[in-house]
C-alpha cells in the first residue's frame, strides 16, 4: 500500500473486493491504517471497509493505527465506530497499545470515544497500570480525571501504586496518592508498594510513601528502610 487513492478508487470502481485479505488476514483498510494514508483510508471507508476486521493476529485496523500513532487515521476510523474492547490474543485493546508505546494524543481520542478503562492485558494490568509503569505523568492524570481506580489490582494483586513505587516515579506516585490510593495495600506476597520502592533503591520514592502513611505504620517502615539503607552503606564500602 503506497498511498495511491486514484488507482485505488479506480480498481474499486471495477468491482475490486475491498473486504479482500492477505496471508496475515491484513485487509487494504490494515495496510492503510497502518502505514498512516488518510486519504486511502477515506476512500476504502467510503466503500465499506470494515473497521472491525481482525487480522491472524487478532489486531484491527484501529489497533495497528494506534500502535504505529497515526492521530489523523485513528479519528477516521473512531468516526465509524470500531470496536475498542477489541483485543489481540495477549489482550491489547487499542488503548493499552496507545499507552504502551507514548502516544498521549491517541490516548486522549480513544478515551473520548469511550475505551474501556478497565480492560485488562493477559497479565492483569489495566490501562492505569500500563501508564504508570511507562511514567507518563499526563495519561496518568487524563485516566484518573475519568475515575479509574487508583488501588486496582493487577498481577498478584499490586496496585498502580507498587508500580508507580518500583519504578520511582515519584510525580505519578503524588498523582496516585492525592486520588487515595492505598500506601500500604499489599501483593498476594505480602510485599507493599514502600518495599516495591526500595527493590530498586528508590529513596525518594520511599521518603514519598513513608510521608504517606499512618504514624504507627511509618514508625515501622522508617525501621526497615533505616535498616536497608545500613546493608547498602555496608555493601558500598565493602567494594570500596
Amino acid at each position: 500500500m503506497h498511498g495511491r487513492a486514484a488507482v485505488l478508487a479506480l480498481l474499486l470502481g471495477q468491482g475490486a473486493a475491498v473486504a479482500a485479505a492477505d496471508a496475515r488476514g491484513w485487509t487494504a483498510l490494515h495496510h492503510a491504517a497502518a502505514s498512516g494514508h488518510a486519504d486511502v483510508v477515506q476512500l476504502l471507508l467510503s466503500y465499506g471497509a470494515s473497521v472491525a476486521a481482525a487480522d491472524a493476529a487478532g489486531f484491527t485496523p484501529l489497533h495497528w493505527a494506534v500502535k504505529c500513532g497515526h492521530a489523523a487515521v485513528v479519528q477516521q476510523l473512531l468516526e465509524h465506530g470500531p470496536p475498542l474492547a477489541a483485543a489481540s490474543p495477549d489482550t491489547f485493546t487499542p488503548l493499552l497499545l496507545a499507552i504502551k508505546f507514548g502516544h498521549v494524543d491517541v490516548v486522549q481520542q480513544l478515551l473520548q470515544h469511550g475505551a474501556p478503562l478497565a480492560a485488562a492485558d493477559a497479565v492483569g494490568f489495566t490501562p492505569l497500570h500500563w501508564a504508570v509503569k511507562c511514567g507518563d505523568a499526563a495519561v496518568v492524570h487524563q485516566l484518573l480525571e475519568l475515575d479509574a481506580p487508583p488501588s486496582a489490582a493487577g498481577p498478584q494483586d499490586s496496585t498502580p501504586l507498587h508500580w508507580a513505587a518500583m519504578g520511582g516515579h515519584a510525580a505519578v506516585m503524588q498523582q496516585l496518592l492525592d486520588r487515595g490510593a492505598d500506601v500500604a495495600a499489599t501483593t498476594a506476597y505480602g510485599s507493599t508498594p514502600l518495599q516495591f520502592a526500595m527493590f530498586d533503591s528508590h529513596f525518594d520514592a520511599a521518603a514519598r510513601l513513608l510521608a504517606a502513611m499512618e504514624p504507627t505504620h511509618a514508625d515501622v517502615a522508617r525501621e526497615v528502610l533505616s535498616q536497608k539503607m545500613l546493608r547498602l552503606v555496608c555493601t558500598w564500602r565493602l567494594r570500596d
